[in-house]
């Protein structure tokens, strides 16, 4: 076990603390980030007030829960878990349009960078980064976006009830 510094950043509130993780295979890693996510995520979720406290989504109803996006930084000393919270009502679509924003803002993030998709596609994830399908996956953009990618056109209309929600012509910035 390494132990590494959790931290996560809900609107104005930061949260960090200590946690020990086997960092031996993908899959010890998920479980140790899991159980510590799962042993803090109330407690933070009840430190969240005002607009924070909100579903990030349709910004009305208070938050029930968090979906929590981890990354690993093993390079910095010591080792962080970075936590991309969103706090999110029992709504199913809030919870989906939720997590399509989180796709796209990353999506956003490493093209501007010059950097390859971690996304893969949109709906399945398959031809993400780091899994065994990446290369032999072609992905198509949504062709309003251009952001969004999908394997195949059932994955495309499977996905559209969150995207559209999301979707905006040309790269979100509504020129065209």
């Amino acid at each position: 076990m390494v132990l590494h510094i959790y931290h996560a950043t809900v609107g104005e509130k930061e949260f960090q603390f200590s946690t020990n993780i086997h960092t031996l295979t993908q899959e010890t890693y998920e479980r140790d980030v899991n159980k510590a996510i799962n042993e803090v995520s109330s407690t933070l979720l009840e430190q969240l007030t005002g607009d924070d406290a909100l579903c990030c989504t349709c910004k009305v109803t208070p938050a029930t829960r968090l979906i929590h996006h981890t990354m690993l930084f093993t390079e910095t000393f010591p080792p962080c878990v970075e936590d991309l919270p969103q706090p999110v009502c029992n709504s199913a679509n809030c919870e989906a349009v939720a997590k399509a924003s989180y796709l796209m803002d990353m999506e956003d993030a490493t093209t501007a960078q010059g950097m390859a998709s971690p996304n893969g596609c949109f709906h399945c994830h398959r031809g993400a980064r780091g899994t065994a399908t990446t290369a032999a996956v072609p992905l198509q953009r949504c062709s309003r976006c251009r952001l969004a990618k999908y394997c195949s056109l059932e994955c495309q209309r499977a996905d559209w009830k969150a995207h559209k929600q999301v979707c905006a012509p040309l790269g979100r910035g509504g020129e065209e």
